[in-house]
């Protein structure tokens, strides 16, 4: 494959026009080898991987499962069952297969169970309250230092359990009996300049 002006000239491939988006001004073609998607913009050059959808990969182990997991007939069947799609090699409807059964997901990594809404401990909570009220300028990160838990989990004990929020308290100056006409006198200003200006 050769790329010139960013075209790229395949012999035995065929190379196939996509209808512009309306964020790429120039055309985009499409080269199917393997799994992945090779994508040329004849001004750029640009050359990106784009794996199966699930949807496609789930096409692909029913097929491979009605052929008794042979990869040869289950390429062949699935070229004829989808014609419009891209067609993998023979030995990807093996590895796909091989995946799903030592990982169970399509994408290769093992899927952690999920775990539902799990409750707080009430001592764990009880604990965090206590370590609140007696230091109120502690900071999560010191509540689970000192309880020996996971500073998110004593956020989450204070949020989400005792509704409780940070509080930073902001220290001003205080308005003298004084300021008042010096307030008024600013406030009149303000609006004699709005006035003239506009």
């Amino acid at each position: 494959m050769t790329g010139e002006g960013g075209k790229a000239s395949v012999t035995f491939i065929q190379w196939h026009r996509v209808p512009c988006s309306k964020t790429l001004l120039s055309p985009v073609y499409i080269l199917n080898v393997n799994c992945l998607t090779l994508r040329t913009m004849e001004d750029g050059g640009e050359v990106g991987r784009q794996f199966y959808s699930i949807g496609e990969q789930f096409d692909m182990i029913m097929v491979c499962g009605e052929c008794r997991q042979r990869s040869r007939e289950a390429s062949r069947l699935y070229q004829l069952r989808y014609p419009d799609r891209r067609h993998p090699d023979n030995g990807y409807f093996h590895r796909l297969a091989e995946r799903l059964q030592q990982t169970g997901s399509f994408h290769g990594r093992q899927e952690r169970p999920r775990v539902g809404n799990r409750q707080m401990a009430p001592a764990v909570v009880n604990a965090v309250r206590e370590n609140v009220v007696q230091n109120p300028h502690t900071s999560t990160r010191a509540v689970g230092r000192d309880l020996g838990i996971p500073y998110l989990r004593a956020h989450r004990v204070l949020k989400k359990y005792l509704k409780w929020k940070p509080w930073k308290r902001t220290t001003v100056q205080k308005l003298q009996d004084e300021d008042l006409p010096r307030r008024t006198d600013f406030a009149e200003w303000i609006v004699d300049q709005v006035i003239l200006n506009y």
